[in-house]
């Protein structure tokens, strides 16, 4: 919490460091801010009224995560007892580690297609890296948003969220970079307001990540 000492007049910070200058994990940004866009569209899905409609969007999504091995390749959308309640109805969460989330965005500078040996053979691949990149487009068909403009933001926020991590590859930035990045930010929350609305924000998804001037940063594999 940025503003905790606002609220808690004996907190005294370990190192007090401002938020203008965060030092963040980019692989643990990734993880978390694809988890989350994954899991809006589970729910979005998941209030569908329209009977028939929903079990169809339900069984395309899990057909969908399943192919991008989550959770194994088993994929269940159901209700989640420990976080409904009597008025509440709430789909279970599902996880998304660092390799397959950064198969829902463009592929990395850094990622080099496999080259063959010299005997023109190549060495076992892994399940995950037969996986093609940009996978945020699919998550966004198979789930049908009626609504022009809450459908278009949505695609907003994933082209600003690959845009951000693309450049977080970058060792180095310039003055022009800084100001993209930032015009960025901007892209992706006015998005997000219009896809998502704001009671879904998270506070670290945005504040402690996105809202940054400054920003230094580890390079994420």
């Amino acid at each position: 919490m940025p503003n905790r000492h606002q609220f808690d007049k004996d907190f005294k910070p370990v190192f007090d460091i401002p938020l203008s200058n965060v030092h963040i994990c980019t692989m643990h940004a990734l993880c978390r801010v694809i988890e989350k866009l994954v899991n809006l569209y589970i729910g979005f899905t998941w209030k569908i009224k329209n009977h028939a409609e929903r079990k169809t969007a339900i069984a395309g999504l899990e057909m969908f995560l399943g192919d991008m091995l989550l959770h194994g390749g088993e994929v269940q959308i159901s209700h989640d007892k420990k976080r409904s309640g009597n008025e509440i109805d709430i789909p279970r969460k599902i996880s998304v580690g660092g390799v397959k989330a950064r198969r829902f965005l463009t592929r990395p500078v850094n990622n080099r297609l496999q080259k063959p040996t010299k005997h023109g053979k190549y060495y076992k691949r892994t399940h995950v890296s037969r996986i093609e990149f940009e996978q945020w487009k699919k998550l966004h068909n198979v789930v049908k948003d009626h609504q022009p403009l809450s459908r278009h933001a949505k695609a907003e926020v994933w082209r600003a969220v690959d845009i951000i991590f693309q450049m977080l590859d970058k060792e180095t930035w310039t003055s022009t970079d800084k100001k993209r990045f930032q015009a960025t930010l901007d892209q992706f929350k006015n998005g997000f307001l219009k896809a998502w609305e704001d009671i879904n924000i998270i506070h670290y998804m945005v504040r402690q990540v996105f809202d940054c001037t400054h920003v230094t940063h580890s390079k994420h594999v």
